[in-house]
């Protein structure tokens, strides 16, 4: 199977790796292997984020797997002490509103698969960056289109 989107975004899914580290409790049992998360551009070849699963012993990565649709979620981010993931939806337009979204999406952390939570605003167009804070409360999103962060 072709790898559904271009390999530039690998760097971008090894930081969400990078940050699923060790959770403050003992996680529920899962598969083996890593989660490695891609954030896409939707189109004709790309329906959202995809899941797979890096071994860390061998550096063998699955073929990935779509865990959710949704649209243009290009920028991935963790919470720190949650199994919640959070995507910029990178459009102009939500609902018929200029502007993008943020999402947030809850982890199973035994089939990679995320369930949407909420989706707000990110109050200017096309967001291409997030960050949450190290306690977790905050979700700050830079708006490239917008020319502001929310």
């Amino acid at each position: 199977m072709p790898f559904p989107f271009p390999m530039k975004y690998l760097l971008a899914a090894f930081s969400v790796v990078a940050a699923m580290g060790g959770p403050s409790q003992a996680p529920p049992p899962r598969a083996a292997g890593s989660l490695v998360y891609f954030g896409t551009y939707t189109g004709e070849h790309s329906k959202g984020i995809y899941v797979a699963r890096l071994d860390g012993r061998t550096g063998a990565l699955t073929s990935p797997e779509l865990a959710v649709e949704t649209r243009s979620p290009s920028f991935l981010a963790l919470h720190p002490t949650r199994d919640i993931l959070y995507a910029v939806n990178e459009v102009n337009e939500v609902d018929g509103k200029p502007g993008g979204s943020v999402t947030a999406f809850t982890v199973d952390r035994t089939t990679g698969r995320l369930t949407r939570i909420n989706s707000e605003s990110s109050r200017g167009g096309g967001p291409a960056h997030l960050v949450v804070d190290q306690t977790g409360r905050n979700v700050l999103v830079a708006n490239y289109g917008g020319g502001s962060v929310a």
